[in-house]
């Protein structure tokens, strides 16, 4: 069932609905109603009650050893999320020295499915509340004793870096030291490394004995005869595209603008 009504954190969209509806005519409070539903539904859960708030937040060890145990389901922007312990809820585990640990979640905690991860399991998630965040930010989490990189930890639905750094400390103990690296990749390149790039690799962090894995490969070099012909804003429009989504150096781009600055500017 959906999530208790006081446990769900509307969005901007969802208040400014909500705004609409108090001066609304009784008819034009229908479509308004039907749009807040979905919303709120998105939010907290679904009438089957396979959102974030279904999760079994306390599965037994074996359970936990064996991934067999109920997850919620959300899905978040492209995305679909397992969720192992929702914000509220108690994560708890035993480190390598036999001590126990807990913490409350601050954030919605999960897995993005069909991913695999560098300890074999999909990779795990902190989920924001901006599902039209522009970029996502991937933990190089370490091993604290030891340094080396253990695991990815996404930061998914954060306006900013400083906002995705927070995030993840506010949701371990105060004395971690797990954050190796923090790298903000804009979503057309997130969905290529997790869908298709080395996720069994550090993306930034470098300990000695793992290979720095940077964002994917730029295509072939920008041509800059090829853009003559574009007006102004259609060159804007293609240089966003090649920064943006196929990665080419800002290097490459500039050749471009001045190859086209100087042969349009004598035309």
């Amino acid at each position: 069932m959906l999530k208790p009504l006081e446990k769900i954190k509307l969005n901007s969209q969802a208040v400014a609905l909500l705004g609409q509806l108090e001066s609304a005519s009784i008819l034009k409070r229908i479509p308004l109603l039907t749009e807040l539903t979905s919303i709120i539904v998105k939010l907290g859960g679904d009438a089957g009650g396979d959102g974030a708030y279904a999760a079994n937040t306390n599965p037994t060890q074996a359970q936990k050893q064996a991934g067999n145990y109920k997850k919620g389901r959300i899905t978040f922007g492209p995305f679909n999320i397992a969720i192992e312990n929702p914000k509220g809820s108690t994560r708890s585990g035993t480190d390598e020295n036999g001590d126990d640990w807990s913490i409350t979640l601050k954030n919605h905690y999960g897995d993005i499915m069909k991913t695999i991860g560098a300890d074999g399991d999909p990779v795990d998630v902190f989920l924001g509340d901006n599902t039209d965040a522009e970029s996502v930010f991937i933990v190089d989490q370490i091993d604290p004793a030891t340094r080396k990189f253990d695991e990815h930890k996404v930061m998914l639905g954060f306006n900013s870096l400083a906002d995705a750094k927070k995030a993840y400390f506010a949701n371990y103990a105060d004395n971690w030291q797990g954050l190796g690296e923090i790298t903000a990749f804009k979503m057309a390149k997130f969905e290529q490394w997790i869908n298709g790039g080395n996720t069994k690799a550090a993306v930034s962090y470098t300990d000695g004995s793992f290979q720095k894995v940077d964002a994917p490969a730029p295509a072939s070099s920008l041509t800059p005869s090829d853009y003559v012909h574009m007006s102004a804003v259609e060159l804007k429009m293609a240089m966003f595209k090649a920064s943006n989504e196929d990665n080419h150096s800002l290097d490459n781009i500039a050749l471009v603008f001045d190859h086209w600055l100087t042969i349009n500017q004598a035309a």
